[in-house]
């Protein structure tokens, strides 16, 4: 069971084209959990994101974000409990 998870997304330019890369992982452990790769960034990105690494999930840890708006309203409507934080925890996931 994972107790606290952070996730972020970073945009890329793949053959002259804006990608987005999202990542999860745990907080513990440092463990890559997912990765996920789209062409827009906002809440139902963050949606499917976020249902594919919780769907298989023994229970649901808690979220580490960062400001990004889709994060809060995507987290709200999945009801899942999440922190917004710049520093502490989601150093590793910005590293």
């Amino acid at each position: 069971m994972r107790r606290l998870v952070a996730v972020d997304e970073t945009v890329l330019k793949v053959s002259g084209q804006t990608r987005y890369l999202w990542a999860e992982i745990d907080v513990d452990t440092n463990e890559v959990l997912a990765v996920y790769a789209s062409r827009g960034r906002g809440i139902p990105c963050a949606i499917k994101f976020l249902r594919k690494i919780l769907d298989p999930c023994e229970g649901k840890p808690v979220i580490v974000v960062d400001r990004g708006p889709w994060y809060r309203w995507a987290l709200d409507r999945l009801g899942i409990t999440y922190f917004q934080e710049t520093f502490g925890n989601r150093n590793r996931i910005e590293r």
